[in-house]
């Protein structure tokens, strides 16, 4: 089971944290690009796979910042843009992420922890990523959803837009 928290996902002290990437070598956006403000040897090794072989959907690039704190760049999507009307994230990505994070969860007892994984930028259902999450991580293995108490930078200025745009 899903359990919830309102917080900074950057800030959990232990265990896998799980953000989604493009394949595109790109980290600009989103919880990507506060990832790789923070940890920047994360994004580090994410481009050298993709100068080295390129990245697929469904690839997991693992960075360990310390032996109880690990970062998963999950490849959940081929390409990115801010079309409203088209949904970025693959589900089967997402799948095959998250049974390679479940094995390394496993093998390492970490618990997993996640923002609202595809489902930002990416347009892809939460109803939808919550179910595969939760049938391909098995209990045990603790699994943590991290929402912000404040809305990104982003959904704050198109908010902003919207109420002057009602006015």
């Amino acid at each position: 089971m899903i359990q919830e928290h309102v917080g900074d996902l950057l800030r959990v002290p232990n265990g896998i944290i799980v953000h989604g990437c493009n394949a595109k070598g790109v980290m600009g956006s989103g919880v990507a690009k506060q990832i790789r403000a923070t940890w920047p040897g994360c994004y580090a090794v994410y481009r050298k796979e993709y100068e080295r072989a390129g990245l697929k959907v469904g690839d997991v690039i693992f960075y360990k910042v310390h032996d109880h704190l690990l970062i998963a760049n999950a490849i959940t999507q081929e390409t990115f843009g801010r079309n409203p009307n088209v949904v970025y994230v693959d589900y089967d990505g997402v799948r095959s992420c998250f049974e390679k994070i479940a094995v390394m969860a496993r093998w390492k007892e970490l618990p997993v922890h996640f923002p609202l994984i595809g489902c930002g930028l990416a347009n892809g259902s939460w109803d939808v990523v919550s179910q595969i999450i939760d049938y391909v991580v098995p209990d045990p293995i603790e699994k943590h959803l991290w929402v912000p108490s404040e809305p990104p930078p982003a959904a704050a200025s198109a908010k902003l837009q919207l109420e002057q745009t009602a006015a």
